[in-house]
């Protein structure tokens, strides 16, 4: 194996020879797989690595999410209001303080969240939606506890269903995917035009892409 200098890590590369037109790279078993065309130089591919570092940096060290947090004693924060969660027979609060019931702590929170969810999100889409487009169709709002995205727009139906998770996102983070998704009314896919809609809206919404990736949690 030879060695490769990326950021502040020394990798391990393996260069496979392959009747390929182009270089590609990949990473297994903590090391990177090359494969490239016979008369590629070694130099030629060390040039790549130093090109798209910051790409292959990220695959060699994909962000571990952390799961949604709900231990007895921790602070949560609820639609921008913070409360210390606490264990019960049944769930309620009491000033600042949710208690969980203590059969299903997990379940017990995002039942308790989803229809605060739901009521903050329909009032949100709305205003965002009259900032973003003209015209009265408010798309409908659903919630759901799902694992595979944060908002999910269905123009058949012109419906946007969000994630449960988004509860105790930063209140910049929600109106990031409310955005997002708003923007897919008008172009369904992840277009030019669509990129340049969202930036005319968010010009900085690739570190509120960045932020919704690495603080918010998964379920």
């Amino acid at each position: 194996m030879n060695k490769i200098q990326i950021k502040d890590k020394l990798y391990d590369y393996e260069i496979i020879r392959k009747a390929n037109k182009n270089v590609y790279i990949r990473f297994k078993n903590n090391a990177f797989i090359v494969s490239a065309p016979y008369l590629v130089s070694e130099e030629k591919i060390k040039e790549i690595f130093k090109k798209d570092e910051e790409k292959l940096y990220k695959m060699a060290n994909p962000s571990i999410k952390p799961k949604l947090s709900y231990q007895k004693g921790i602070k949560k924060n609820i639609l921008g209001k913070e409360y210390t969660l606490n264990y019960a027979d049944k769930t309620y609060v009491k000033d600042d303080v949710l208690f969980l019931d203590k059969n299903n702590p997990k379940e017990a929170l995002l039942n308790y969240v989803e229809p605060l969810l739901l009521d903050y999100l329909k009032e949100r889409v709305y205003y965002l939606y009259h900032y973003t487009y003209s015209g009265n169709a408010v798309p409908l709002v659903e919630v759901k506890a799902v694992k595979t995205y944060y908002g999910q727009y269905n123009w058949k139906y012109y419906t946007i269903a969000f994630n449960t998770i988004l509860a105790f996102a930063p209140l910049e983070l929600i109106d990031y995917v409310i955005i997002h998704e708003l923007c897919h009314i008008q172009y369904h896919n992840h277009q030019k035009g669509f990129y340049t809609l969202l930036e005319s809206l968010l010009p900085d919404y690739k570190k509120l892409q960045e932020r919704l990736r690495k603080e918010v949690e998964t379920l």
